[in-house]
């Protein structure tokens, strides 16, 4: 009957030494999980800082250059020939 209770309990410690080790080892993935994501998300803060970066700078430089408007004057004149097909006939 204690030999039954020892073998009893010595099958209760190594489960229990299997869910510490799972445990730890769940610890440990989660730990590394956020490393991974507190470098992601550094990663994407610094590509939201240079697209912002570029999109200004383009600005500036676009805004650069001096606005040129020129008017130009055409004159066109006509002949008084008369080339108009009214009636539908095609010559």
């Amino acid at each position: 009957m204690l030999k039954d209770e020892i073998e009893e309990l010595k099958g209760s410690v190594e489960i229990m030494g299997k869910e510490v080790k799972e445990q730890t080892l769940a610890l440990e993935m989660l730990s590394e999980l956020k490393k991974i994501t507190r470098r992601w998300f550094v990663v994407s803060i610094i590509l939201l800082i240079a697209l912002i970066g570029t999109n200004v700078s383009w600005l500036i430089y676009e805004s650069s250059f001096d606005t040129v408007t020129e008017t130009q004057t055409v004159e066109q004149h006509q002949e008084d020939t008369d080339n108009s097909n009214m009636s539908g006939v095609i010559n």
